[in-house]
């Protein structure tokens, strides 16, 4: 006889499910039920008082015992995978889960589930678990691996949720002054020490964090949000453009307004925070052609550990003159004398940079230049390694002025303009093939209005199971397919179609207009942090920083 299953609850025992025992109306018939019919753990839902009641230590009336709410809530269907159907697709779990012996296997002798965002992988084997045996898969996305000989197969496995990771639950996280709204507008997450805590390191402009009041605008936080250290001794208390962490693991490089007596306009911190000893200590930093102090306006690091750090005004390094508006610093922080980059016609400052694995970069301006003594006035160009111009690569969209870019895993770049031209001129997204030329397979199903990506948007951040998550901060909508959506942030599929299961995510500032995204960084979960300048998101009260799950909700 086949065993019925009520929903919400799990079978103990290999018996029908009586639902005139096991649902009942009052405590009074729940301690009616005949003792010739109860069994150890046993399973009753009494409706007047919505909950569940298990017998544990005997079958008497003093041993129901009320099942938590958390462990009703994390009863969730079993998961079901299917063979040929299923295999090698992507299994989303929003919280961590236990999965059990499988209760059905129809001939599937192995089943991999790898991490899409990160390298972790969680093998079940044959099946070979004890009755009370459990593998217990961090929440995520996972792409399955199944093994079958059989040609249609399939297994069912009993899952609970082991509940979700929130991130700075009940608190709004950072605050400004006054009325001003708090912005957060870098970010980075570093494993290197402990994957299942990683520390997250971003730069804000706050005055307080969770009620803790604060000078310097770098903080190190734990992965709930909890702070791990946010007082840097007032060193690095003026602006900050950007933090990132070295390649090789050693801590983080942050370049910003700070000119003391300990920094000069950069900066190593190991991963404690601490000045990196090994690291150059700046006794000038970066001058103006006219021999004043002046900041960078960005930077970044290649994979082998070289910074590559431009800004409008910037001439010179620690007394050490260069061309371009462009220079590279070795590992160390000393200047690298080896990149002959000549700059542009106009001596214009790059817009930004794009770092190739092979360590090629890509470099685009606001303007038309001629750029390493080109006879041609372009927007964009790629350079070799040692600063030289790659007559390889030619930019595919003629007259675009590129306002964002990112290169994908596979070479290809994509790329956000300002020129409303072209198959994807409402969108103004492109992917380019690796040589710079257009990948007409790429084409963007939605608008974005004329001046989508002004000097706060432009943002793509490619994620690792080939979609891509936008911000992009212009005063008008996105529209598709004639619904109309006034948020910051959106994902697209690796096509260029606009992802629908995507919640687009709502962020006001204190007046209750439009907050502005900075910055995304996708996790190894497969949730995502959002940083910018807000108070809301999603109508959750939260100040500049948020975590958002795979599918755009606040976690």
């Amino acid at each position: 006889m086949p065993i019925e299953v009520i929903d919400g609850f799990k079978v103990n025992k290999n018996v029908p499910v009586d639902i005139l025992r096991t649902v009942v109306s009052t405590l009074e018939e729940r301690d009616a039920i005949n003792p010739a019919v109860r069994y150890e753990g046993m399973e009753t839902r009494v409706l007047i008082t919505k909950t569940k009641y298990v017998l544990e230590g005997g079958i008497t009336n003093d041993h129901w015992k009320p099942q938590l709410e958390d462990e009703i809530k994390a009863m969730v269907p079993p998961l079901l995978v299917t063979y040929p159907a299923d295999s090698k697709q992507h299994v989303i779990f929003e919280q961590d889960v236990e999965l059990a012996k499988p209760e059905y296997n129809s001939g599937i002798s192995r089943l991999a589930l790898k991490g899409v965002f990160n390298e972790e992988t969680a093998v079940i084997d044959n099946f070979s678990f004890a009755s009370d045996s459990v593998i217990t898969i961090p929440e995520g996305i996972y792409q399955t691996n199944i093994i079958s000989p059989d040609p249609f197969t399939s297994v069912l496995l009993p899952r609970k949720n082991k509940g979700q990771r929130f991130f700075n639950k009940d608190s709004r996280g950072f605050n400004a002054a006054s009325s001003a709204n708090p912005g957060v507008s870098s970010i980075d997450v570093d494993y290197s020490e402990n994957p299942e805590n990683p520390k997250i390191w971003a730069v804000a402009s706050a005055n307080d964090y969770l009620g803790i009041k604060t000078t310097d605008r770098l903080f190190i936080l734990n992965a709930d949000g909890s702070p791990f250290r946010i007082d840097f001794g007032g060193f690095l208390n003026s602006y900050i453009s950007k933090v990132k962490l070295a390649p090789d693991g050693s801590g983080a490089i942050v370049i910003g307004q700070f000119y003391n007596d300990r920094f000069k306009h950069i900066a190593k911190l190991d991963k404690q925070g601490n000045p990196d000893p090994l690291f150059l200590t700046g006794t000038s930093g970066f001058f103006s052609s006219s021999g004043t102090p002046v900041a960078p306006n960005g930077f970044d690091i290649a994979p082998d550990g070289k910074i590559y750090v431009w800004g409008s005004s910037i001439a010179s390094y620690e007394g050490k003159p260069f061309t371009g508006r462009l220079v590279r610093l070795n590992a160390d922080g000393t200047i690298d004398n080896t990149f002959s980059f000549t700059g542009s016609s106009a001596t214009n400052a790059p817009s930004g940079i794009a770092i190739q694995e092979d360590l090629k970069i890509l470099i685009y301006y606001s303007s038309k230049n001629r750029i390493n003594g080109s006879m041609e006035s372009l927007y964009c160009v790629r350079l070799n390694p040692d600063g030289t111009t790659d007559p390889t690569f030619r930019a595919g969209i003629s007259d675009l002025r590129f306002s964002g870019m990112a290169v994908l895993p596979d070479g290809k770049i994509l790329v956000a303009g300002g020129q409303s031209t072209g198959s994807n001129g409402e969108s103004q997204i492109w992917r380019l093939n690796s040589d710079g030329t257009l990948d007409e397979t790429f084409v963007t199903d939605f608008s974005l209005g004329p001046y989508p990506h002004n000097s706060n948007g432009g943002r793509l951040y490619p994620t690792p199971d080939g979609k891509i998550l936008l911000s992009t901060n212009g005063s008008d909508p996105l529209i598709h397919q004639e619904e109309v959506f006034f948020n910051s942030l959106f994902r697209i599929n690796s096509d260029g179609s606009f992802d629908r299961s995507f919640q687009t995510a709502e962020i006001l500032t204190s007046s209750n207009t439009k907050g502005t995204a900075y910055f995304m960084k996708p996790m190894r979960d497969g949730t995502f942090l959002l940083g910018g300048t807000f108070v809301k998101c999603n109508r959750q009260v939260k100040g500049a920083l948020i975590k958002l799950n795979y599918n755009g909700f606040n976690r």
